[in-house]
């Protein structure tokens, strides 16, 4: 089983540390912020999306799924163009899929439901053009929990079949609007693609755990012949086509902030 990349880690730790001292430094153009948000989330496999539109007896599609994010976000305005943002966001990322089984008279379908919580940490550079910007930076991101719902039944906690650390790119693009007093508001839209593998991978079908997620399970296969299906339907799948990939967590959605300015006459 592969874990992330330590050094990778780090970098970013370290460039997070070196903001938060700037922050401290030049604290007199320092703003703060609530926000919050909708997002149309996914994640992406292609094992898993590779079954979607599959002519063969059972296929299993995506749906639109949904999830919110609120948290904190600090603005250190560097100058009129480039502002600094670090942010605290607590953020849901929500994949369902439809399972579409072909019998002789009837078709029956069955829906699988993930349900992941992070807890966020963009770290973004703006660009502003009057009261429009533009943003882009790198997205820690730590695996609080993971709940998976299969045909209705329960949630069970699937947290040990993900990763710990996910690592993103965001971009977005909005607009500013200075308020009453300290308080201006910024909204927009904001997207994310994965770039560390969130399911966890094992290098045998025999060290799969039999509990383990069924998104975890169909990343290590093929969908080449129907051994997906039995894992889906819970009888005994034989991983004869093994072969991992990598899942990446992606979102686009709206952003919306609050922001106060902590030191009067300073925007």
């Amino acid at each position: 089983m592969k874990t992330s990349n330590p050094i990778l880690k780090k970098s970013i730790v370290t460039l997070i540390i070196i903001v938060v001292t700037i922050i401290t430094v030049k604290s007199q153009n320092l703003t703060i912020g609530f926000t919050a948000g909708v997002n149309c989330t996914t994640l992406r496999n292609k094992n898993i999306d590779g079954t979607l539109g599959i002519e063969i007896e059972s296929t299993m599609s995506k749906e639109f799924s949904f999830g919110s994010f609120y948290g904190i976000e600090g603005y250190l305005e560097l100058n009129r163009i480039l502002t600094i943002s670090l942010g605290v966001l607590r953020t849901n990322q929500n994949q369902t899929y439809t399972l579409k089984n072909d019998q002789s008279y009837y078709i029956v379908k069955t829906k699988i439901k993930s349900q992941l919580d992070y807890l966020d940490f963009p770290l973004l550079f703006r660009f502003h053009i009057k009261s429009f910007y533009m943003e882009c930076g790198p997205q820690m991101g730590l695996l609080l929990h993971a709940h998976e719902n299969y045909d209705g039944s329960a949630y069970r906690n699937v947290t040990g079949s993900f990763n710990s650390f996910n690592l993103m790119l965001n971009g977005g693009a909005g607009f500013k609007w200075d308020l009453a007093g300290r308080l201006s508001m910024t909204g927009g839209f904001r997207m994310g693609i994965g770039l560390t593998d969130v399911t966890k991978e094992y290098s045998s079908a025999m060290k799969i755990p039999e509990d383990a997620s069924i998104i975890t399970k169909l990343a290590h296969i093929k969908v080449e012949n129907e051994d997906w299906l039995g894992i889906l339907l819970g009888s005994n799948a034989t991983y004869e086509s093994f072969s991992y990939k990598k899942t990446q967590r992606c979102f686009i959605g709206l952003n919306i902030s609050l922001r106060y300015n902590l030191f009067p006459g300073k925007k």
